[in-house]
Formats: C-alpha cells, sequence, structure tokens
C-alpha cells in the first residue's frame, strides 16, 4: 500500500487553516462560557409560604416611627416559599408578590435561578437563589 501525498493550492490551505481556526474559536467560547455559567434548575415542590411583615422605618434623630402625613411608614413585606427538591429542603425569598401569590402549596414546579451569597440575620450563606417558576 502506497500512501499518496496529498497536494494543496494556496487557496485549499489558506481555507483548511481558517476553517480550524473558526472551530478552535468556538470551542474556546464554549469552555468560556462553560467556566463562567451559574445556572440552577430544579425540579421542586411548594411545601409552606410566609410573608414576613415589613418593619416600622426609624427616624434616626427622633428614634420615632416615621409618618408620612398620617401615614406610619414601614419596609415592604418580604416572600419567602420553602422548597423542597431531591433529598434537600432550602427557603427562598420571592421579590416579586404576584409570583408568591401564583405558586400553591404542594405543586410542583421547575425553579430556574443561579448560585449566590445570600446574607439572613448577619450569617452569608451559599444558596440557589430562584428567579423564575414554570408549573409542571
Amino acid at each position: 500500500m502506497a500512501t499518496e501525498k496529498q497536494t494543496y493550492t494556496r487557496a485549499e490551505l489558506e481555507q483548511l487553516i481558517e476553517q480550524q481556526v473558526a472551530k478552535m474559536n468556538k470551542e474556546f467560547e464554549l469552555k468560556q462560557e462553560q467556566r463562567e455559567k451559574n445556572v440552577v434548575e430544579l425540579g421542586v415542590q411548594v411545601t409552606a409560604k410566609r410573608v414576613q411583615k415589613g418593619q416600622p422605618i426609624i427616624d434616626k434623630t427622633t428614634n420615632k416611627q416615621k409618618m408620612i402625613g398620617d401615614v406610619p411608614q414601614c419596609y415592604p413585606d418580604k416572600y419567602f416559599v420553602m422548597l423542597s427538591a431531591s433529598g434537600f429542603e432550602f427557603e427562598s425569598q420571592i421579590d416579586e408578590k404576584e409570583t408568591f401569590e401564583d405558586l400553591e402549596d404542594m405543586k410542583k414546579y421547575l425553579a430556574v435561578g443561579r448560585m449566590g451569597l445570600v446574607t439572613n440575620f448577619g450569617v452569608t450563606e451559599l444558596k440557589p437563589i430562584i428567579t423564575k417558576f414554570t408549573k409542571i
């Protein structure tokens, strides 16, 4: 078996090199995206919901609750859901009241979000931060 050498024209070589460079660049971009990706997708079940009422806003000079007209001022309410996934449970804060109200107890959802640092009572923890729920 004799091996034949394949010869290329200069234009063919440049085209092959260009194709290889494009392929390597695409692979590099994919690897870079994978290194920087921060996505969490969990099948979860809502096991509990709770509302944390907003605390009064205290005026630092008078040490009394701030008032606008006759209306006492408070920080906004916070909404939390307890989510159960395969083998663990965690609590997640929900930023939008409508989303919180749409979630049904004991129903299953695909929860999508990211991992992030969450500070709760001065303790910083790495937890899933859920931004979207899709009922399944």
